[in-house]
């Protein structure tokens, strides 16, 4: 039996080195890339990453035991998302909530539940109060109220709360108690 012999050209041994770069690059864009779905952001919903999940596909497993899951992230809220100042987030302290104009915003909210499925906060409704007409018109009143985030969208695997209910404790800026708003999506 003759032993191998390899006659690759200089063009060839370069061709085959960038070619593993190329392949070892995209398999660590790869990585970043789960790295960053898989962060955890803060409570205050400012963007700063307390922990990234770790998590690794449960084993299989044989026995008739309840395996739990590990904790997902908490959905994510967005008012404008043509507005760079406005990023997704948990638990802000404010929402816009007309976007067009910024007539009526949530302001002072104060989250008691941040789940899964639903949060609730108090706070306050600033709104533009159009008389004699919006355009002429500098008075914003303050509203007292509650709110409740509902409805998911999960949209480049982050989750979104999609649906805003604003029930007023009294007076409300357009006699609708309660009022619903839609949320941005990315």
């Amino acid at each position: 039996m003759k032993p191998l012999k390899f006659q690759h050209g200089f063009a060839d041994v370069i061709l085959i080195v960038i070619v593993a770069i190329l392949v070892a690059g995209l398999g660590g864009y790869v990585y970043y890339r789960q790295q960053q779905a898989n962060k955890t952001y803060n409570a205050a919903g400012n963007g700063v990453v307390v922990a990234t999940n770790t998590k690794k596909p449960a084993a299989k497993t044989t026995t008739s035991a309840t395996t739990s899951t590990a904790t997902q992230a908490l959905p994510l809220v967005l008012d404008c998302p043509n507005d760079s100042s406005h990023q997704p987030s948990i638990k802000p302290t404010g929402l816009e909530l007309t976007c067009a104009d910024a007539g009526t915003n949530a302001e002072n909210l104060a989250w008691s539940t941040w789940t899964q499925t639903a949060a609730a906060a108090t706070g306050d409704v600033k709104a533009h109060i159009c008389q004699p007409d919006c355009a002429s018109s500098t008075t914003y009143k303050t509203f007292s109220a509650s709110f409740a985030l509902s409805g998911l969208k999960t949209v480049s695997d982050k989750t979104y709360f999609q649906t805003l209910t604003v029930t007023y404790s009294g007076a409300n800026p357009d006699g609708k108690n309660p009022e619903t708003f839609t949320m941005a999506m990315p």
